[in-house]
């Protein structure tokens, strides 16, 4: 794709993670009732046992990490190995029941057991973040040569942090979601894109009229009401 002089590849971080960016539980892991999300197993460091709790989700790259105490993981997954006859309730009532009791279940737990989550310093966060990105600039640079100093951020999320880190892991060029255009004759540090979707040619090539005009992309924005990235404090 390179050798076309059409196409080159810049980072897209290295492992394309999420994680707990809350240690507020929103819900727990329920299959069939409820499909777990893509990134489960990279939040949970593979755990995907029904009954583990759910905690808002972000990108690994704009945040400071929430590992979630592990014992309570076992004590609800094995509470619901013990409590799994809802035979005469619709789905609707098994799931409103189970989540219920876990709620119940979680807020008894840390009077015995305490709680054993851990959110990472910002010095491990500052640490975590730089080798990230320098894992994917190394593994380019190994397998494709030339140097590799654009990075597309994962779902446009950052923060200050990760600004500063991708700056120290040598990063010359930002790709976020913003909405609108870019100068023509002079790339910023951070540049703004649109997501590709699946919706045909016409679609493609009405965003690209869109954005090819910087009154134009304003306009969208502003009717289209949306906002990108998520920029965050911190």
């Amino acid at each position: 794709m390179e050798a076309s002089g059409m196409v080159q590849a810049q980072s897209h971080s290295y492992t394309h993670a999420m994680g707990w960016v809350s240690d507020t539980v929103q819900g727990f892991h329920l299959p069939p009732l409820e499909p777990g999300h893509w990134s489960l197993s990279q939040c949970t460091g593979g755990d995907t046992r029904s009954a583990i709790p759910l905690y808002p989700r972000g990108s690994a790259l704009a945040h400071r990490l929430y590992t979630d105490d592990p014992r309570l993981r076992d004590h609800l997954a094995t509470w619901l190995s013990q409590h799994e006859d809802f035979s005469g309730l619709d789905s609707a009532r098994v799931l409103f029941t189970l989540k219920k009791a876990l709620f119940e279940q979680m807020a008894l737990f840390p009077r015995s057991h305490g709680n054993g989550g851990i959110w990472e310093t910002q010095e491990q966060r500052v640490l975590r973040t730089i080798q990230e990105i320098d894992l994917a600039r190394s593994a380019l640079i190994k397998n494709l040569g030339k140097e590799r100093n654009e990075l597309c951020l994962p779902w446009g999320e950052y923060d200050e942090t990760t600004l500063q880190c991708a700056r120290k892991a040598g990063i010359r060029r930002i790709y976020g979601l913003e909405h609108g255009s870019n100068p023509i004759l002079s790339l910023p540090w951070m540049i703004k894109r649109f997501e590709p979707r699946p919706r045909g040619s016409l679609w493609l090539k009405s965003r690209l009229w869109i954005y090819r005009s910087r009154i134009r992309s304003e306009i969208y924005s502003r009717l289209s009401r949306r906002r990108y990235p998520q920029i965050l404090s911190g």
